[in-house]
């Protein structure tokens, strides 16, 4: 019996973690929520989890057009993505709340 080394495409990807050779991955820039604003802000796809870390929550997220972040964020910062928290918790009951 022989076996052949190919692959069905639906199972091959691309990784954005590692480009091809010689690519430059260039991160999109951050939006202005509110014209005159001078705060720029980056859209969030999905709160992926929240932790209590020394008496404050943080959480990770999911970034539009962006590469996975490892980073934990203070739950502050997403204040202007409150309906991404709500889906989060209605999610995960059990995950840490803000008193």
């Amino acid at each position: 019996m022989k076996i052949y080394n190919v692959f069905h495409p639906s199972l091959l990807s691309k990784d954005p973690d590692n480009p091809i050779e010689g690519q430059e991955l260039v991160e999109p820039p951050p939006i202005i929520a509110t014209e005159g604003d001078t705060n720029a802000e980056w859209l969030v796809d999905e709160i992926l989890t929240v932790r209590k870390q020394n008496r404050t929550l943080k959480a990770q997220a999911k970034w539009n057009r962006y590469r996975r972040d490892e980073t934990w964020y203070p739950i502050e910062n997403f204040k202007n993505s409150i309906d991404l928290l709500e889906d989060f918790y209605n999610n995960n009951p059990g995950a840490p709340k803000p008193s």
